[in-house]
């Protein structure tokens, strides 16, 4: 049994409340859906539950390890869901916690098997990027500072998106809102980053800089 990919193609082009997960740059990262969040814990409480008692639970052996395999790994005290990528021949495994939007590395014998019960709630991690935003001058990637700003704006907070475009129904291309510190207004993050010198609107929906979707 899979794990189905939330369709962005699908979501509603109305504001959606999310939280910020992970940031990368403005053009890539990642949300989670505040309507979903009590089932997402739920899950959560009921797979660390379920790996408290992981003496009865096979662990994988490095043969029987293949890539697309859902499973199971640990990362500080919290158990989390994952696809293999890659497999070294030194029994290191690379996996896509994609319910967070991270990459670890973990030895086979730290791998668990992911039961079917825990794969009928879909991917929780969306990839996203700001619509029309690139950075001040022609360039391949994001400057330092652009990224860690966007970061301290954004980053494990609630926030507002309005859905402008999916990419191939697993991301979107969005804008997004924040509250301000005084808490009774929001404003756009795209027009923070150009008010503070650190990006330009431009034409193109989404533009070809490094890190992006």
């Amino acid at each position: 049994m899979e794990i189905a990919t939330l369709n962005t193609r699908y979501l509603t082009r109305s504001p959606l409340k999310v939280r910020v997960i992970r940031v990368d740059s403005p053009t890539r990262f990642w949300v989670q859906l505040d309507n979903s969040k009590e089932d997402f814990k739920d899950l959560m409480e009921d797979l660390a539950r379920r790996m408290t008692r992981r003496t009865r639970f096979p662990h994988y052996r490095v043969y029987d390890v293949h890539l697309d395999d859902l499973v199971v790994v640990q990362e500080g005290r919290r158990w989390h869901r994952g696809i293999v990528l890659q497999i070294q021949g030194d029994g290191t495994v690379s996996i896509d916690l994609k319910d967070w939007g991270r990459l670890v590395e973990r030895h086979y014998t730290e791998i668990y098997t992911l039961e079917d019960r825990f794969r009928e709630l879909e991917w929780q991690g969306i990839p996203c990027a700001l619509a029309h935003t690139g950075p001040l001058q022609l360039r391949n990637s994001w400057p330092r500072r652009a990224r860690e700003l966007t970061k301290f704006l954004i980053d494990r907070r609630e926030a507002w998106i309005n859905i402008i475009a999916d990419v191939e129904e697993e991301a979107a291309i969005v804008n997004v809102k924040i509250r301000t510190e005084c808490g009774t207004e929001t404003k756009n993050v795209k027009d923070i980053l150009v008010d503070l010198g650190h990006a330009q609107h431009t034409e193109g929906l989404l533009e070809p800089v490094d890190p992006s979707i």
